[in-house]
């Protein structure tokens, strides 16, 4: 059986972390390894990893290092054929890696393996499903034209072959604060084909479903940065996506709009929104706008909560343990 080596970076996450190791040592799979990068937590991070035997290998940094060149550092260590990713406040089912390898074997062509992911709101103890929470299902093979279109993949629930990731260390950009992720899920797409488990195979742990202004601002910039990186990269690539690549202009000025309402800015965003051929989602936004965002923001998110499940911790942990 082919070795899964799992990366599990922390910084100060001593809350969930026990329950985050164990949904790894209840896998149906057992030929796997922790590697665990303590980005220099001062918590009881540290004591606890380290209460587990030899299948977790502790790594540690004085220094508090940008995710992405933490997860680099932690990769370089990782033994396995594939890779997975775990945060250290999020779970996986207990069949997650039994249920994913399989396509691995099926298709040598295939890179990246993701799957649905269930988002569990832990300020209100409700959860929702990933792709239902964004109105859409992936597609299997080329799917690098959807990821131009959107970001769609839940990093908890990612299982890469490691092969596909070529002989460097930066497999992440540590440029990118917010899009390390997408970059690297576009340069895979570019080259190699991805596949889907239609299952809940992790459960995304949210505790405060605001987004900080510097994530907003910056986001847009970043994803805009990678597209420009992937055709540097392959200057004929985007000749072949034309669509898509006017699709992601398009979404590039939709978060900006976003941001710059966010910050008070309506006429500015509505401006932006202008630009571009307006989709339904920017029509409702560029009508919303006139509005204080704070004011809507709160309402849309009361809305949502209205319409996603109630569960209690204890109905988290079993429905991690039996699926």
């Amino acid at each position: 059986m082919p070795k899964v080596s799992i990366i599990m970076n922390c910084f100060n996450g001593e809350r969930y972390l026990r329950k985050a190791i164990d949904s790894v040592y209840a896998q149906s799979y057992e030929d796997w390894e922790i590697i665990f990068f303590d980005n220099a937590s001062t918590d009881n991070s540290a004591s606890i990893a380290k209460s587990y035997d030899d299948k977790l290998r502790y790594f540690y940094s004085k220094q508090l290092l940008p995710l992405g060149e933490a997860r680099n550092r932690a990769m370089e260590h990782a033994e396995g054929k594939f890779i997975g990713f775990l945060d250290c406040d999020d779970l996986w089912v207990k069949s997650k890696i039994e249920k994913q390898l399989p396509l691995f074997e099926k298709n040598e062509k295939t890179s990246l393996i993701f799957s649905n992911a269930m988002l569990f709101f832990q300020t209100d103890g409700t959860c929702a499903d990933f792709f239902e929470y964004n109105g859409m299902k992936p597609q299997r093979g080329n799917i690098l034209g959807y990821l131009l279109n959107s970001y769609f993949i839940p990093m908890p629930t990612v299982m890469l072959r490691k092969g596909a990731l070529g002989p460097t260390s930066e497999w992440f950009d540590s440029s990118f604060e917010h899009a390390t992720d997408y970059d690297l899920f576009l340069r895979l797409a570019s080259r190699w084909e991805c596949d889907f488990v239609d299952e809940v195979l992790a459960v995304y742990r949210i505790h405060d479903s605001a987004t900080s202004s510097r994530t907003f601002t910056k986001m847009p910039f970043e994803i805009s940065s990678t597209v420009e990186k992937l055709k540097a990269g392959d200057p004929g690539l985007m000749y072949r996506y034309r669509r898509e690549e006017k699709n992601n202009s398009q979404w590039i000025d939709f978060l900006r709009a976003k941001a710059l309402w966010r910050e008070g800015d309506g006429s500015k965003a509505r401006c932006l929104l202008m630009k571009n051929t307006l989709t339904f989602k920017a029509i409702i936004m560029f009508s919303l706008s006139f509005l204080r965002y704070k004011w809507v923001a709160r309402c849309l998110e009361k809305l949502k909560s209205l319409k996603r499940k109630r569960i209690s911790e204890e109905e988290l942990d079993n429905f991690v343990q039996y699926n």
